[in-house]
């Protein structure tokens, strides 16, 4: 009876769970739990019509069984319903990946009519106003000019307008009014610093390394860039290049090098006795996984370890794009000596200074690097002196007194 109970534990519920395993792993159904199963329920069966038996894993495995029987029982459905409703709910959330909504590609719908016609001022009202008018509501009145450059002020700079600002609003009294008002915060370096703030937190930028005590690491550099390309309106496949690879465009000037610190804003582990390979590793899975992210607004976390069925990233695609990262030179850990690659950023006044300072370096290296008779010469008396040196000179006691007088 019991093991009859087990079987049909094995054969009902256990086939339950490997489909619900199946729906969110890709792949075949692991045949080996299955088959694990069977060899055990086998091997009791054998242990049970041996004479005398094992009392002790008799005693278990009835208690045990006792105790599944006892939940079996508090189910208001059998089996076989539990079954269906499980399928049910399978069936209901085996999407293809092509009916997401993430993955379909946008199409340009038509404008809707609504009979706020007259409160239109750009297609996008259309369709608010539509959804409106489906729900039974009224549209809000009108902002007033006040409240509209305050609203707009917050957006596209982070910031109040100020008093004069708000004035110079309110006196103009033309249509084009409130597009001149975006058109001169669009021109303010104030938006580029607005906007970089959510890109910057994408990016993961900060001015330390994030682990242990958190050492400083000055990242500015990267975020004027992004705050500069933001204002001078870089076009984005450039911003995507540029920021991903652009040490790897030909003849890369500074600024194009200084956005590759995209890929620095890993953190960085300076805590003695770590493994920096460990933490090299985890810097590329990090580059990876906010790749990922941002441009494809996809995460791929999970690819890491295993395929997903339904999921648009594979295993081998994770990989793939961990190995274009997996190219460069660097440790995850160490010291400061060891945070390389870096570059030295020099202001506009420095750089002449700078050139002038690594000529006459490069001048006095090759005069030492030169050998002269005169240097030779000096360097033989040297190295005899040396010799004389480190001579062997043995020490002759005159005297000595022990403290006990001897």
């Amino acid at each position: 009876m019991r093991i009859r109970t087990i079987r049909r534990f094995s054969q009902l519920v256990i086939p339950l769970f490997l489909g619900m395993a199946i729906a969110v792993r890709a792949g075949e159904p692991d045949q080996g739990v299955r088959a694990k199963f069977e060899n055990l329920i086998d091997r009791i069966e054998r242990i049970q019509t041996t004479p005398g038996g094992v009392p002790e894993l008799n005693r278990r495995l009835n208690s045990e069984i006792d105790r599944a029987e006892q939940e079996l029982q508090t189910l208001d459905e059998d089996l076989e319903s539990v079954k269906q409703r499980f399928n049910r709910i399978a069936q209901s959330n085996r999407r293809p990946e092509t009916d997401h909504w993430a993955y379909i590609p946008p199409v340009s719908p038509a404008i809707p009519p609504t009979k706020f016609e007259e409160r239109v001022r750009n297609p996008i009202d259309s369709f608010v106003f539509k959804r409106l008018e489906e729900e039974g509501l009224e549209p809000s009145p009108e902002a007033s000019k006040e409240t509209l450059i305050r609203r707009v002020h917050l957006d596209l700079t982070g910031l109040p307008p100020s008093l004069s600002e708000l004035n110079a609003f309110l006196e103009d009294e033309s249509p084009e009014a409130y597009e001149n008002l975006v058109d001169r915060l669009l021109e303010s370096p104030h938006y580029g610093e607005r906007r970089a703030q959510f890109w910057l937190d994408l990016a993961r930028c900060a001015d330390s390394c994030g682990y242990h005590v958190d050492a400083n690491r000055p990242m500015w550099p990267y975020r004027e860039w992004v705050i500069d390309a933001y204002n001078r309106d870089l076009p984005f496949n450039q911003f995507t290049i540029e920021q991903i690879a652009g040490d790897l465009l030909p003849h890369p000037s500074e600024d194009q090098i200084i956005a590759t610190g995209f890929n620095r804003n890993t953190m960085f582990n300076e805590e003695g006795g770590i493994d920096p390979e460990e933490f090299r590793v985890k810097a590329v899975v990090d580059r990876v996984g906010t790749t990922g992210t941002i441009w494809m607004g996809t995460t791929m976390a999970c690819a890491q370890c295993h395929d997903h069925k339904y999921d648009p990233i594979s295993q081998k695609e994770f990989f793939e794009l961990y190995a274009f990262y997996n190219t460069s030179s660097e440790l995850g850990g160490g010291t400061f000596a060891s945070r390389a690659p870096m570059i030295r950023l020099f202001k506009e006044d420095q750089e002449g200074r700078s050139s002038d300072l690594a000529q006459q370096i490069e001048k006095l290296q090759k005069t030492l690097d030169t050998h002269t008779p005169e240097l030779s010469a000096e360097q033989n008396a040297w190295e005899r002196t040396m010799k004389r040196g480190i001579a062997w000179e043995p020490i002759e006691i005159d005297s000595g007194e022990s403290e006990g007088g001897a």
